[in-house]
């Protein structure tokens, strides 16, 4: 399994989503927090964000595992002073939710 994985959210009808041909997601919704993060640090409304449960050379934030809730996980962002909620589609990336996700933030526009 991949240590590092990507994806390139995009706002789709106000919403934040993804996609992810390979895991068989399509227009997959962040909410719950995790849209008000991407908010604050893309606000462009793109991105691609690298991530793994392991730390890597330019992490620029970090997720902290809070608590489980309805088969998904609480993460808290102490950069943004933000928590959010992950879905189980998480454990398409992990084989079980991570005590922390460090990630990457590159920007989608042309920068």
């Amino acid at each position: 399994m991949n240590s590092l994985h990507t994806i390139s959210p995009y706002k789709w009808h106000g919403q934040w989503v993804f996609d992810d041909p390979e895991k068989e997601l399509s227009k997959e919704p962040f909410v719950a927090g995790i849209d008000d993060m991407l908010d604050r640090i893309a606000p462009l409304g793109q991105c691609t964000l690298v991530f793994s449960s392991e730390s890597f050379p330019g992490v620029t934030h970090r997720l902290n595992k809070t608590y489980s809730e309805d088969k998904g996980n609480w993460y808290h962002s102490p950069e943004l002073n933000l928590i959010g909620w992950l879905c189980p589609v998480l454990l398409k990336y992990f084989p079980s939710a991570p005590e922390q996700i460090f990630i990457q933030l590159k920007s989608t526009n042309g920068d």
